[in-house]
């Protein structure tokens, strides 16, 4: 079922923003294209719902064409859950559009599953995205 007839579900299946999404036994969470500088900037912020827990896999992304100013700069991801940190990836720029998949997480319901970019080259911005898909137990 989609929206309200799902027991954990966020509200509608699909969209950007730093909620994630719950249809069915599938969870997903897009961060749509955020501008990012050198400040740590939340691309997906979400409570899982106490009656579940997730397994999902984590995808982080410049959001701008190969070979563009953008990707002069290098990114940095990191993950949370409950604030606490738990991995960090630093992507290098002009050598990966997509970097590389963080393992998959398994998070428990009623924690808070925090997902963070910055640039770590310098203070201009750069348009960067996260993608978040797996699935979820009851």
């Amino acid at each position: 079922m989609l929206g309200g007839g799902n027991p954990v579900s966020s509200g509608t299946p699909s969209g950007t923003g730093q909620i994630l999404q719950y249809v069915g036994g599938h969870v997903s969470g897009h961060s749509g294209v955020v501008s990012v500088n050198n400040v740590e900037t939340t691309l997906i912020k979400s409570t899982i719902p106490s009656n579940s827990y997730i397994v999902v896999k984590v995808q982080g992304y410049f959001a701008a064409a190969t070979g563009t100013t953008e990707l002069l700069d290098d990114a940095r991801f990191r993950i949370f859950v409950d604030d606490e940190l738990l991995a960090s990836f630093q992507y290098k720029a002009n050598n990966e559009f997509f970097g590389p998949e963080f393992p998959k997480l398994l998070v428990v319901g009623g924690s808070t599953l925090k997902i963070t970019c910055e640039n770590v080259t310098d203070a201009s911005i750069i348009p960067m995205g996260c993608l978040v898909t797996g699935e979820v137990y009851y």
